[in-house]
């Protein structure tokens, strides 16, 4: 279902981030979801949705942190982001 989303809504999955990370989270693809729970936690604190903002990237962290070895890559390259 995921996959499919992703597919409809093309370069707007951002729009529905949130949506996106809880069906990658559920078919156990972390590494899928972690990118989509940082794009809707950093949404949800641009519309000042604080405790939505923090529960979405501490998931996101979570799921991090759990990613096996092989799997792991630097925050900067899972999130898209330049971390210093």
């Amino acid at each position: 279902l995921a996959t499919a989303l992703e597919a409809l809504y093309g370069e707007q999955a951002a729009e529905i981030a949130s949506e996106l990370a809880a069906h990658f989270q559920a078919a156990g693809d972390a590494a899928r979801a972690i990118p989509y729970l940082y794009q809707a936690g950093l949404r949800a604190s641009q519309l000042a949705a604080d405790a939505e903002a923090i529960e979405l990237l501490n998931r996101g962290l979570d799921l991090l942190q759990r990613l096996p070895a092989s799997q792991a890559a630097a925050p900067s390259t899972v999130c898209g982001v330049s971390v210093a």
